[in-house]
């Protein structure tokens, strides 16, 4: 495949995350495609996985060790899967990142390809944006993975649970935005491969940790409180609450500063209160993962707009 001339210098490290994107395919695929594959190889029917009528089940019985053996299985080797699913992507952005301006820095090479662009900034958005765009598409791909692992479970809507929220689906993307646009920023600031690595991993870490916050502020404001059996199975459980006779709902401590000891050594319905929970409902995912996404694309854009302003100003030797 011939890139585009602005791309060429780089193209050892974009053939590098094709090749990345392709084992993140390999990996995560062939676990999302167990579910058809998986009964075939075990020699059980595909329909028992979901057999959720009582002629199915009835059907599946004999059968039972080796859905068994292959639910192990798949345990054991679905978080791995998903962990190299987010990590192949994430490693293509770090390196896509160094190389777009701190290496050319390090190795003197920029001066020679500022000359020949028309500006600086057109220099540097005539590679950032198309590995940008390159990489929001193999986190895409990758989130979309990870939520058809998850959706192997036929108990489980990936779009309808906040199980792995914020490391699949869409979030994904965002990640791999503010992985590319803190690298570039970090990257044009040293203007060294490795100390740009080194900060770039703790400031993306702490930037995530960042973002990861302020969303989980805001879902904490959109939360609602009612009795367990009301709690839907995609729901994420923020607390455990108790509700007193009047209505009001406290928590545990304030609950002991009222009852005292006998709130632990006792039923608490003997004292008129019942339990509950604060939680998120699962089909406020969607708008919560997009949202997520887009504060931590924000925060990825942000780096690429500094690094911009950094190359315009700084000596390019």
């Amino acid at each position: 495949m011939r890139l585009p001339a602005v791309l060429r210098p780089n193209r050892f490290e974009i053939t590098g995350t094709l090749i990345l994107a392709a084992a993140m395919l390999l990996i995560g695929g062939g676990v999302a495609a167990s579910s058809v594959i998986g009964p075939w190889l075990a020699g059980f029917p595909a329909n028992c996985l979901g057999a959720d009528t009582i002629d199915v089940a009835t059907a599946c019985e004999p059968f039972r060790p080796r859905i068994d053996t292959y639910w192990n299985v798949l345990q054991n080797i679905a978080p791995a899967a998903r962990g190299m699913v987010v990590a192949l992507p994430i490693i293509g952005a770090l390196t896509l990142g160094l190389a777009l301006v701190a290496r050319e820095l390090e190795q003197q090479t920029a001066l020679f390809g500022l000359s020949l662009a028309p500006s600086r900034t057109r220099w540097l958005l005539g590679r950032l944006v198309p590995e940008a765009v390159l990489v929001a598409v193999i986190c895409l791909v990758g989130g979309a993975l990870i939520d058809a692992i998850l959706g192997i479970n036929a108990f489980v809507d990936p779009w309808r649970t906040f199980e792995g929220f914020g490391m699949r689906g869409p979030a994904l993307s965002g990640i791999g935005i503010l992985t590319l646009g803190i690298t570039v920023f970090v990257g044009a600031f040293l203007g060294r491969q490795l100390p740009a690595l080194l900060a770039a991993l703790a400031l993306t870490l702490a930037a995530g940790l960042l973002v990861s916050t302020v969303s989980d502020g805001l879902l904490d404001r959109e939360s609602v409180v009612g009795i367990m059996e009301e709690m839907d199975p995609g729901a994420r459980q923020l607390a455990g609450l108790l509700r007193t006779p009047e209505g009001e709902d406290i928590g545990w401590e304030e609950a002991y500063t009222r009852y005292g000891e006998a709130i632990y050594e006792g039923n608490p319905e003997a004292l008129g209160l019942t339990q509950v929970s604060k939680y998120i409902p699962g089909d406020r995912y969607p708008f919560a993962v997009f949202r997520l996404t887009g504060l931590l694309a924000l925060v990825g854009i942000i780096g690429m707009v500094l690094s911009l302003l950094i190359v315009q100003r700084r000596r390019p030797y």
